[in-house]
C-alpha cells in the first residue's frame, strides 16, 4: 500500500517531504515526527464558533453505513416499543419490548422472532389483564430464549420482576416473578457460563435506600440461588449489567447516595457471588448517569449515559479508573443514550436520539478506539423515532430496533432497523501545509492548533486555503512531517 500511493504522488512533493525529513531534526525548538501512512482521523473542536472546517477535506470522518432494511411491527394507533435484540444463531433476530396491538392486557411482553432479512417467523405475547413489558432478550445454550420483564399482572408487588424462558418456537417452558410488596422491576438478562442467569434491575422493596440496584442469580430454571443489593440511604437505578470474564459482573446505572452531583453515574463491580469489590462515580455537580456497560478487549469498561443532556462515552480501566471521556453535542437540545459496544475494528458503536427539528431521531454514532467520533447518522430522519438498544451484526453492519412514529408520540410502533457495514473506504491523496502551535503528542494521536492551512489534493485536482485556527486532533498513522511551527503530509482521505 505504501509504495503504490507513493508512485502517485508528484516527484516534487516527495522531494519537498525529503527536504522538511532532513532539516527538521536541525532546526531548532522543533518537535519532528516522521510516521507510516496508514489511518487518518482528524477532529475539530466542536467547541470552536468559527464552522469554515465543518464540511471539507480537512474533517476526514467516515463515511456512515446505509439502510439495509427496516421493518415495523404493531397496529395503527396502539403504541409498541422494542427494547432489545440480539442477533440469533440462524442469522435472524429476536426482539422483545412490549404490545398494545396484541395480547390480553393493557400491555403484553411481546417477543418477535424473525428471519436474517427482518421477516416476522413467529411473534408470541405474556401477560395478565395489566401491564406487562419486556426489557431484554437472549438466546440460549438449548436454542430457545429468555426473557427478563416487568408485570403489574402477577407476583406480589406493585410491579415485580417476571423472568420467562421460552423455546425456539416461542412457547413458554416456565416463568418466575421476583420482589417484594413495593416497587421492583429488571433491565437485563444474561445466561451465566454455569447455565443459570443473572437478572440486574433496581428494587423498592430491599435494600438500604428508597430504590436500590438489585442483582439476582438463578439457577437454569430460574430458582432463585442468591440476590445482592447496591445503594445508600437515597436513590439508586440500573441500566445494564454483564458477566464480567472473571465471573463476576459489572453493573452501570445512577446514584443519588454517592458523587459530586445530584445524579452520577455509577459502575460496581462484583465477584461471582454478587459481593462488591469495588465502585466508582462519574460526574460533576449536575445530574449524570450511565445507560450502558461492556467490558472491553483490554479488560476495562465502555460506558455510555448522559451529561447535562448530552450523550456521554467513558472509557474506564479494569479497576474502574478513567482514561478518557467524550462528549458528543450539548444541550439546549435533548439527547439520550441507549447503548453501546464495542466493534470488531476496536472502536464502539453508540446509540441514541437526538432532537432534530423539535422530534426525538435514532442517532447512530460510531467512534475510533480513543472515542473520537468516526461517523454519525439519523437514519429515521426528523421523525419521532428513539432507538432502545443496537449491536453489531456478524456481517459487520448493525441491528436497531425501538419505536418510531409519523409524529404523533402517542402511537409509535415496534422497528427494527438493519444497516449496512461500513462502506470499504475510498482515498485521495493530499499536501497538506501550514503552521501549527501548540503541539503536543501522546502515543496514538497529536493535539495542534492549525493556521493559513493550505491543501493541495490529486485526483481529481482541488487546490483549499483556510485562514481560521482551530484545535485539530490527527491519528499519528501519516506519512509527513509534524512539528512546532509547520505540518507537510501526505494523507489518504477517507471520502
Amino acid at each position: 500500500m505504501q509504495i503504490k500511493l507513493l508512485k502517485e504522488i508528484p516527484i516534487y512533493i516527495i522531494i519537498l517531504l525529503l527536504i522538511g525529513t532532513c532539516i527538521g531534526p536541525v532546526t531548532s525548538g522543533f518537535n519532528k515526527k516522521t510516521l507510516q501512512i496508514s489511518d487518518l482521523n482528524i477532529e475539530r473542536d466542536n467547541n470552536k464558533s468559527n464552522n469554515d472546517f465543518s464540511n471539507n477535506q480537512l474533517s476526514l470522518l467516515g463515511n456512515p453505513p446505509g439502510v439495509e432494511w427496516s421493518k415495523v411491527f404493531g397496529a395503527q394507533y396502539c403504541p409498541d416499543e422494542g427494547h432489545s435484540v440480539q442477533q440469533t444463531t440462524d442469522d435472524g433476530y429476536i426482539i422483545t419490548g412490549y404490545t398494545t396491538s396484541y395480547g390480553a392486557g393493557l400491555e403484553d411482553i411481546w417477543v418477535i422472532k424473525t428471519d436474517a432479512n427482518g421477516n416476522s417467523d413467529w411473534s408470541n405475547t405474556f401477560g395478565g389483564s395489566s401491564e406487562d413489558i419486556g426489557w431484554c432478550v437472549q438466546q440460549t445454550n438449548d436454542g430457545g430464549y429468555v426473557i427478563t420483564g416487568d408485570t403489574t399482572s402477577y407476583g406480589s408487588g406493585s410491579w415485580n420482576i417476571w423472568l420467562i424462558k421460552i423455546d425456539s418456537g416461542g412457547n413458554e417452558e416456565w416463568n418466575k416473578t421476583y420482589g417484594g410488596t413495593s416497587e421492583d422491576t429488571s433491565r437485563f438478562v444474561q445466561q451465566t457460563t454455569d447455565g443459570g442467569y443473572i437478572i440486574a434491575g433496581q428494587t423498592g422493596s430491599y435494600g438500604a435506600g428508597n430504590m436500590d440496584i438489585w442483582l439476582i442469580k438463578t439457577d437454569q430454571n430460574g430458582n432463585e440461588e442468591w440476590n445482592k443489593t447496591y445503594g445508600g440511604g437515597l436513590t439508586e437505578h440500573c441500566y445494564s449489567a454483564q458477566q464480567t470474564n472473571d465471573g463476576g459482573y459489572v453493573i452501570i446505572g445512577e446514584t443519588e447516595s454517592y458523587g459530586a452531583g445530584d445524579w452520577d453515574a455509577w459502575l460496581v463491580k462484583t465477584d461471582q457471588n454478587g459481593d462488591e469489590e469495588w465502585n466508582k462515580t462519574y460526574g460533576g455537580s449536575g445530574n449524570e448517569w450511565g445507560d450502558s456497560v461492556q467490558q472491553t478487549t483490554d479488560g476495562g469498561y465502555i460506558i455510555a449515559g448522559i451529561k447535562t443532556y448530552a450523550i456521554w462515552l467513558i472509557k474506564v480501566d479494569a479497576v474502574g479508573n478513567e482514561e478518557w471521556d467524550n462528549i458528543f453535542d450539548q444541550y439546549p437540545s435533548w439527547n439520550s443514550m441507549h447503548s453501546v459496544q464495542q466493534t470488531t475494528d476496536g472502536g464502539y458503536f453508540i446509540i441514541g436520539d437526538m432532537e432534530i427539528e423539535g422530534m426525538p431521531a435514532t442517532t447512530l454514532i460510531k467512534t475510533y478506539e480513543n472515542g473520537i467520533e468516526k461517523w454519525r447518522t439519523t437514519p429515521s430522519g426528523p421523525l419521532y423515532s428513539i432507538p432502545y438498544f443496537g449491536r453489531q451484526t456478524s456481517d459487520g453492519g448493525f441491528i436497531i430496533t425501538g419505536i418510531i412514529s409519523a409524529g404523533d408520540v402517542f402511537f409509535g410502533n415496534l422497528f427494527l432497523l438493519k444497516m449496512w457495514p461500513e462502506p470499504s473506504p475510498s482515498f485521495k491523496l493530499s499536501l497538506l501545509f501550514g503552521k501549527i502551535n501548540n503541539l503536543s503528542f501522546n502515543e496514538d494521536y497529536s493535539f495542534f492548533t492549525a493556521e493559513n492551512i493550505w491543501q493541495l489534493q490529486f485526483r481529481p485536482f482541488n487546490f483549499t486555503k483556510y485562514n481560521s485556527s482551530e484545535l485539530f486532533i490527527i491519528s499519528n498513522n501519516y506519512l509527513g512531517i509534524l512539528n512546532q511551527n509547520l505540518i507537510i503530509g501526505v494523507f489518504k482521505e477517507v471520502i
